[in-house]
């Protein structure tokens, strides 16, 4: 529980679990390639996440180290249409551990984080002439960003937080009529959300 310490800060120390809600705004780059056509292109992908959070800090003097984990919905979409195929994109969830390090001054704190995760993702190729074809697969993540959180009553904490998410490049192979569809995907993301955390 966060409470004040003879130097005028609190302490951050201990167990701690929380919900958030926020949005994501990135884009997304791939390539895809058949008999008789080869493509390049990216969009814009963006829309809502949501989920929840928990972790551990200790704290030494004002100075506050830690590590977290996240399990986040997503709904962040788009879809366009290039040479002929309809790509339809979709970000279903995310998921990051991540450590933390930051400064408390009175109630608040400012940190940073960085760490890896994961994420789902879903894909639909509409192929003139051949219809539609569907992938799911998952992207690795690296996942940076920082932060402020203060308490707001009692052992209750709220925060607001950025997080860049860049996926390695992942390519997959789908069987069409006309024969093979590979398909390779970068992901850049980025995402601000609120929440709100329960310090046991």
């Amino acid at each position: 529980m966060p409470i004040v310490q003879g130097g005028g800060y609190f302490n951050w120390s201990g167990f701690y679990a929380g919900a958030n809600p926020g949005g994501g705004a990135g884009r997304e780059s791939f390539s895809a390639t058949m008999p008789g056509l080869m493509t390049t292109t990216s969009d814009a992908i963006k829309g809502f996440v949501g989920g929840g959070q928990g972790g551990f800090n200790w704290q030494f003097g004002p100075w506050v180290a830690g590590v977290e984990g996240d399990l986040q919905f997503a709904h962040q979409q788009n879809s366009v249409i290039v040479s002929g195929i309809q790509l339809i994109n979709s970000m279903t969830y995310f998921s990051t551990l991540r450590g933390r390090f930051g400064y408390a001054l009175d109630e608040w704190l400012f940190y940073v984080t960085a760490g890896g995760g994961y994420g789902g993702y879903q894909a639909t190729y509409n192929l003139a002439g051949l219809g539609g074809f569907s992938e799911t697969q998952g992207l690795p993540l690296l996942a940076v960003g920082a932060g402020i959180e203060t308490q707001v009553w009692d052992r209750w904490t709220g925060r607001l937080e950025y997080l860049y998410l860049d996926s390695s490049s992942v390519s997959n192979t789908l069987a069409i009529p006309s024969g093979t569809l590979a398909v390779s995907k970068t992901l850049h993301d980025n995402v601000i959300r609120t929440g709100i955390n329960y310090h046991f």
